[in-house]
C-alpha cells in the first residue's frame, strides 16, 4: 500500500490493483497502516477500513465508484509497465496470482 497526496479538486481516493493499493488522502501514514490488515491484499477496500478512512476525513463511506475489467490480451503487453506491475499481470494471466 502506498500513501499519496490527495488529487486536486478536494477529492480523496482509494485505488486498488492486483496485490497493490494506493490511498490518496491527507492522513497520517502510521495511523493509516495501523488500520490496514497486513495479511489482506484487499485491505484498502474492506468496509471497516473505508469507514475508518471516511471518519478520519470527515466524510461518509459510500460505494465503490468504478470497477474496470478487460479481456485477456494475446502476446506481449501493449504498454511499457514497470517490472513489478508487469510481473503481477503475468502472474494473474498465468493463473498463479489471485484473480
Amino acid at each position: 500500500m502506498e500513501l499519496l497526496p490527495s488529487p486536486p479538486g478536494g477529492v480523496d481516493a482509494v485505488l486498488t490493483f492486483t496485490a497493490h493499493s494506493y490511498v490518496a488522502a491527507p492522513v497520517d501514514p502510521e495511523r493509516l497502516r495501523a488500520h490496514l490488515r497486513p495479511d489482506s491484499p484487499s485491505a484498502a477496500t474492506e468496509p471497516a477500513f473505508l469507514v475508518w478512512l471516511a471518519s478520519e476525513l470527515g466524510r461518509r463511506a459510500g460505494q465503490i465508484d468504478m470497477l474496470l475489467a478487460a479481456p485477456h490480451l494475446e502476446g506481449p503487453l501493449p504498454l511499457d509497465l514497470e517490472p513489478r506491475v508487469a510481473t503481477e499481470v503475468l502472474l494473474v494471466d498465468s493463473g498463479e496470482g489471485d484473480p
